[in-house]
């Protein structure tokens, strides 16, 4: 049988083990459950017979309590509502006395209960001769006496009344006298009666002898036999009632013997014999207790047995469960004990070793496996082991062949490696040698544009010279900007791929800056016969913090293509405030309120294809369809995507074959609230400065870099000196002490940087402002630069100019004062205000074709020159002047217009 039961699974076993312990707890709880409800059968028994017999008992004490109230009720006051309350508590004696009889009390009982009951049939009998008395005085003797008393006051009150109309005094005195006595008689009776005090009786006899005594007197003192006829009726009366207030009398004497000698001595004995049988239950109660206590105690001596015998029962089968189990552990522990004989941690550092580069290890794992006998989960486990013996066997063998083959790989990968290294180490060359070749090229592209486009800025100052030479100069002053973008593309492209590119937010006033956007934009467009369409939301806010120059960039570069490839039709700028999707309100940043806004640029162009889209954002490709020609290098919307992304968005395009294309960006930027002043035109007009003269260095290896800079400079009283390398700045600036130093941080000898350390040790110079200039794409990060601020070539004359009224705190002369014009905002006045006086009507329609052409730059020169030719059309020339500054097309019509009609 035990091989039958080592043959079974192990959780065959334990559900053995587990079935046997809950059948032994299962005999144990049906055992106690089976004496719990013998007890309990037993006390409820005993209880409900013995609650019976108190509840009877309780409630014969209580029916006689109820049934003598209801008596006495009616007694006194004759009420047949309590004789019916009586007679239905006195017939419910029956029914519990039947009761009683039927629970089949104890000897004991049975005998009060007797006694009850005879002590109920003799207060019963009494009860009824009580009514008979009550009814009897009631019926018979009361009337009687009511009726005898009337009869004889009505003769006594004929005798005093017939007497006192005969003028019989006497007579009507004594019958007075005997009426008297007659009253006093009723009122005795009356209140013993009521209250059956026995002093009444005596008041009643004292009345009855004068009443006696006042008839005699009367019968003497009548004469008329009509009068002694009624006393003699009078008197008989008053015998006959007297003899019914004593027949009364006994009635009620009698009465109250029954109640005092009868019934309330009945009452007390059945109210005993119901106490002594409360008594008696009571100490059945006891009793019964006691037996009760006793059979609890037999059943804990019962469960205690019981559960000890149950305790060994499952003692003895864990015992056999757990040797069936163990049995097989213990061959299972020898199995394991095999494999910890492997010392795995040998093997462990075997294979550290290995996998750090030391292919010379080996492995052998050497083991045997043992016999298994249990056929259970503990059996299956052990040969699970033996497998797993064989198993690190075979992965012995193949991780000693696989280290055979890891040293073929290692010594491939070595050779690999060193391949790769040297492939990286010319990657690296190659781009930092690309690195410096852009540097280069920023350096030496930049420095001739300087020139170019330096000088073309102050040739174009010249009011003198002639329409031929300035359309000349604007083709010059284009094409040099023209490659300067192309150059910045290229250096913006290598500063996005060397991951230089950083942004430069700063406070912009919107409007403005969209302004200045449209007016170079809508200058292109009307050049090509395009219709330029400005389209701004009421609500965009005054100023926002973004990089101008960046986002100017973009601008420029989504519209200049728009206008490239639009053919006819318009090109649309569309800004406009868009709620966030995940904003119900504006958020803050940095205490701003920030605000999204989108830009979209749409035109009614070529289109693109859907399988070209993608391309348009790679560097260096151009989608152009069909054989339309178009310049560049395909670097702006790469570069413009680029810029897009560091700003936190991206372009998006929707496009359409010949319908056109939109292209659209969303910007969160931080709302500055004060309002921001317009930026004037620094350079137009200036003809010097009023302060005192200010010297200024300007240090350059280039000659006609110092040459632009000197043929601006110098006109506007500047104090000049020039050099052309580092050593010789120094020492001109110790000479010259200047105000200001313009340096090349790239000139050949000496660096910028040293330059500026060598003048910063010298005592007197260490505050000079210098200005750092540079054709280099790195120049304006340069760090370690001590310089106070940068100036990038080719050099914008208006953001010099800026810089020197910044550091030098200079007041500008222009050659037109502060009040004839309002650059900013220009608005055309009336012909009719007496201030402005027109030019002749040939130089009107002169501007008018200039301003159709929407040649503002050629009607600005036109103005100067109709301003030269006689000092009265100055008002005129000057609001002419500002609206073509401000490329503002439509007023310069509209101001010129109506001196044209009335001309």
């Amino acid at each position: 049988m035990m091989n039958t039961f080592n043959s079974y699974k192990v959780g065959t076993k334990i559900l053995i083990g587990y079935i046997i312990a809950l059948a032994l707890m299962a005999a144990v709880i049906v055992i106690a459950i089976l004496r719990i409800y013998q007890i309990n059968d037993t006390v409820t028994s005993l209880a409900k017979g013995l609650a019976a017999e108190q509840h009877l008992a309780d409630q014969v004490v209580s029916n006689v309590w109820a049934t003598h109230f209801y008596a006495l009720q009616y007694m006194d006051q004759q009420n047949p509502v309590d004789l019916g309350l009586y007679r239905a508590e006195y017939a419910k004696f029956d029914e519990l006395l039947t009761m009683a009889d039927q629970k089949g009390a104890k000897q004991e009982r049975l005998g009060y209960l007797d006694t009850i009951k005879s002590g109920i049939q003799t207060y019963g009998d009494d009860f009824t001769e009580v009514i008979g008395l009550l009814t009897t005085r009631d019926r018979d003797l009361l009337v009687d006496l009511d009726q005898q008393g009337r009869l004889a006051e009505i003769k006594l009150e004929q005798i005093r009344a017939n007497s006192f109309f005969a003028d019989d005094t006497v007579t009507s005195y004594q019958a007075g006298n005997a009426q008297r006595a007659l009253l006093l008689m009723r009122v005795a009776a009356f209140q013993y009666l009521e209250s059956g005090d026995l002093y009444w009786i005596d008041e009643f006899n004292r009345a009855y002898e004068s009443a006696q005594s006042s008839f005699q007197k009367l019968d003497q003192a009548i004469e008329s036999r009509l009068y002694q006829e009624l006393a003699d009726d009078a008197e008989v009366a008053v015998e006959t009632y007297a003899h019914s207030f004593v027949d009364i009398q006994e009635n009620y004497t009698r009465q109250q013997d029954i109640i005092t000698n009868r019934l309330n001595v009945v009452g007390p004995d059945i109210r005993e014999a119901g106490a002594a049988i409360s008594a008696d239950v009571a100490a059945d109660f006891q009793a019964a207790a006691v037996t009760t206590q006793t059979l609890v105690a037999q059943t804990q001596w019962l469960l205690l047995i019981t559960m000890g015998l149950a305790i060994l029962a499952a003692l003895g089968f864990c015992f056999l469960i757990t040797r069936s189990i163990t049995s097989p552990l213990e061959q299972v522990t020898e199995v394991a004990r095999q494999i910890a004989d492997l010392d795995l941690r040998k093997l462990t550092s075997e294979m550290d070793a290995i996998a750090q580069g030391d292919l010379t290890r080996d492995l052998t794992i050497t083991t045997r496996s043992l016999a298994i006998r249990s056929g259970d989960e503990i059996g299956q486990m052990a040969r699970a082991f033996n497998a797993i013996i064989r198993q690190l066997q075979k992965a012995g063998t193949a991780f000693s062949d696989m280290v055979t083959n890891l040293r073929i790989l290692t010594e491939r990968n070595a050779r690999l490696f060193e391949q790769a290294q040297t492939a990286r180490h010319n990657a690296e060359a190659a781009s930092q040698a690309k690195s410096n070749f852009l540097a280069s090229m920023s350096h030496e592209l930049r420095t001739p544009l300087n020139a170019i486009l330096g000088y073309a800025q102050i040739l174009r100052r010249d009011q003198n010279l002639s329409t031929l030479y300035d359309d000349g100069l604007a083709i010059i002053e284009k094409s040099g900007h023209h490659l300067l973008t192309l150059i910045n593309d290229i250096l913006d492209l290598a500063k996005i791929e060397a991951g230089k590119l950083s942004l430069q937010p700063a406070v912009v006033h919107l409007p403005i800056f969209l302004d200045s956007v449209v007016g170079m934009m809508q200058l292109r467009a009307r050049e090509k016969g395009l219709q330029f369409v400005d389209e701004r939301a009421p609500n965009l806010p005054y100023g926002v913090e973004i990089d101008e120059k960046r986002l100017r960039q973009v601008l420029i570069n989504l519209l200049s293509n728009a206008i490239k490839f639009t053919n006819n039709g318009t090109i649309t700028l569309r800004v406009e405030v868009v709620a966030a999707p995940d904003e119900a309100a504006p958020s803050r940043q940095a205490g701003h309120s920030v605000k999204r806004i989108c830009f979209t640029v749409s035109d009614t162009g070529v289109g693109i294809e859907p399988d070209q889209v993608r391309l348009i954002f790679q560097p260096f490709e151009q989608v152009i369809p069909g054989s339309l020609v178009i310049e560049g290098a395909g670097l702006g919307l790469p570069i413009s995507q680029q810029l897009v992304e560091a700003m936190g968005s991206e372009i998006r395009i929707e496009s359409e074959i010949d319908s056109g294309s939109t292209f659209w960006f969303e910007l969160d930027l931080p709302v500055i609230e004060a309002e921001l002043p317009a930026k004037p035109d620094l350079t137009q007009g200036l003809i010097g400065y009023a302060d005192p003269s200010r010297k200024i260095l300007i240090a350059d290896q280039k000659d006609h870099n110092l040459a632009l800079l000197v043929n601006f400079l110098a006109p506007l009283g500047f104090e000049i000196a020039t050099v052309q390398n580092g050593q010789k700045a120094i020492t001109r600036a110790m000479q010259m002490r200047p105000d200001l130093i313009i340096l090349d941080m790239r000139m050949s000898a000496e660096s910028g940087t040293e330059v500026i350390e060598g003048i910063r040790q010298q005592p007197d110079l260490n505050t000079t402002i210098v200005i750092g200039t540079s054709a280099s794409v790195n120049g304006q990060v340069n760090t370690q630069a001590t310089y106070d601020d940068f100036l990038a070539k080719p050099i914008d004359l208006e953001v010099l100019t800026e810089l020197l009224e910044q550091h030098l705190q200079l007041t500008w002369l222009y050659e037109e004062t502060p009040s004839s014009s309002t650059p900013n905002q220009p608005t055309p006045s009336s012909p009719a205000s007496p201030q402005f006086i027109p030019p002749p009507l040939d130089e009107l329609n002169v501007l008018y074709d200039l301003a159709m052409k929407g040649n503002m730059p050629g009607l600005y020169k036109r103005a100067v020159a109709i301003e030269q030719m006689n000092r009265q059309y100055e008002p005129f020339t000057h609001q002419l002047k500002a609206l073509a500054k401000a490329f503002d097309e439509e007023n310069v019509l509209a101001f010129v217009t109506p001196y044209l009609e009335n001309g």
